[in-house]
């Protein structure tokens, strides 16, 4: 039985954005001869005497797509090749179903003003935090900001910190930030090479208040490259 995974699945499993807006049809056709049937939510198979074919289009497609992935491996042996070459797993199937497992990141933009988030962005106060990439660039790490144009200014304490580490938990890269008013505060954390998770916290907090009126939080886990791997 030969097996064909559609390039649309790392596409989609690599970017939320997409996999909110499902670029599939049922039916449609990929190539000259594969015309998949929908088996679940998001989720799309051709199987005959030919071999296998999936899409996964949605956030439960890829839970399911991961899951056939693992079943597949399970029964697939590993090459005499591959055997030779240290390999314990079909390392194909391996690098679709870490690609499939990591986290996506647990981003935050929030609007408000002292009262609390309002979800209007035009609203004069904003908290950000990002985990994964970050305001500058697709570096792994993490940042955040904190904004205030209230008008007249009000006097808030803006807050940012963020930090990466490594796999055992050491900080490769630390920044905190606060400031007040109209002054935004920023703070950003970095390290490609190393890096295996990332958090950052965003608050605004107004005068008199004894808490933030907004917090923005972010995190993300790292399973890919190997060195993040627990030893």
């Amino acid at each position: 039985m030969n097996f064909r995974i559609s390039a649309l699945v790392l596409a989609l499993a690599s970017c939320p954005a997409l996999a909110q807006e499902p670029q599939f049809q049922p039916g449609q056709l990929y190539g000259q001869e594969d015309t998949l049937s929908q088996v679940s939510d998001g989720f799309y198979a051709r199987v005959d005497a030919d071999g296998e074919a999936y899409v996964a289009t949605t956030p439960a497609g890829h839970r399911a797509l991961l899951q056939k992935l693992l079943e597949m491996r399970a029964r697939t042996p590993v090459s005499a090749k591959a055997a030779r070459l240290g390999y314990t797993q079909p390392f194909f199937f391996d690098d679709l179903i870490v690609t499939l497992s990591q986290p996506q990141p647990k981003n935050q933009d929030i609007f408000g003003d002292c009262s609390g988030p309002t979800g209007n962005i035009n609203s004069p106060m904003r908290v950000q935090a990002l985990a994964g990439g970050g305001f500058a660039g697709s570096t792994y790490g993490a940042s955040g900001m904190a904004s205030n144009a209230s008008n007249p200014i009000i006097n808030t304490t803006n807050y940012s910190t963020a930090a990466v580490y490594n796999v055992d938990g050491d900080v490769l890269a630390q920044q905190t930030t606060t400031q007040y008013g109209a002054t935004a505060a920023a703070a950003s954390a970095y390290n490609a090479a190393h890096g295996c998770s990332a958090d950052s916290r965003t608050t605004i907090t107004c005068p008199g208040h004894t808490s933030p009126s907004l917090t923005a939080i972010a995190t993300n886990r790292r399973q890919f490259p190997s060195q993040c791997t627990p030893r």
